[in-house]
């Protein structure tokens, strides 16, 4: 999170599975969080099944990702997020 204060990023790759704060709720801490602009966010997990696609929509992510995953799949997810945010001029 300190690190969002200090720098712009272009996306963010979260594992649903993060040590301590999963990322469900690292997600909504940065939804919370926003002032300038909204961070593109895409969901990756090696879990199978479940709701966790949905989950992660509901939590504010822009795109869901399941590993093992292909570095064709993730440009291509990482093109889509970035498409549909408007550009903004870096800081």
């Amino acid at each position: 999170m300190e690190a969002l204060e200090r720098q712009r990023f272009d996306a963010a790759l979260v594992d649903l599975d993060l040590p301590g704060l999963d990322g469900f709720q690292w997600a909504g801490l940065v939804r919370s969080r926003e002032q300038d602009g909204r961070l593109p966010m895409i969901a990756i997990t090696a879990r199978s099944g479940g709701d966790e696609e949905s989950r992660a929509y509901a939590a504010g992510m822009d795109g869901f990702l399941r590993k093992p995953l292909h570095g064709e799949q993730l440009a291509q997810a990482l093109a889509a997020v970035l498409a549909r945010t408007p550009a903004e001029s870096a800081g």
